[in-house]
């Protein structure tokens, strides 16, 4: 059985504010294509990142920030969708992580020097 995941999405938009769940639909139709059931998941995770790039790349400002929060709940939904359709959320969490391949881009994109080491004051007497 395959069906889209936009789909399996839409009764969880009920609640979502109007504009975000807009740009939900908007981005998961933009790649939406039939995928078993076990295939959710990775498929929103899919989307999350391509929108995590599109959202990084765009100037700052409200459509920046809708984009960016889209990608924020389209990988919360992909968790949730590895949960309740008993997907492995751990391998997922693992392959997508800081140390993965969101840490990948957010990597990519920073800018600036690197943070400086955190200073630990020295006590008098304490050498």
């Amino acid at each position: 059985m395959t069906y889209s995941a936009a789909e399996w999405l839409e009764p969880r938009l009920v609640e979502v504010p109007p504009a975000l769940a807009a740009a939900i639909r908007e981005c998961v139709a933009r790649m939406d294509r039939p995928v078993e059931p076990e295939g959710v998941p990775d498929f929103l995770a899919e989307v999350a990142l391509q929108e995590l790039d599109a959202g990084l790349g765009e100037p700052q400002g409200r459509t920046g920030a809708i984009r960016l929060l889209a990608a924020d709940a389209i990988l919360t939904y992909a968790f949730e969708a590895a949960t309740t359709l008993g997907t492995d959320a751990r391998a997922l969490a693992d392959r997508l992580g800081l140390k993965g391949e969101i840490g990948e881009r957010l990597r990519a994109v920073r800018t600036g020097p690197e943070p400086a080491s955190p200073v630990t004051p020295s006590l008098p007497g304490a050498e």
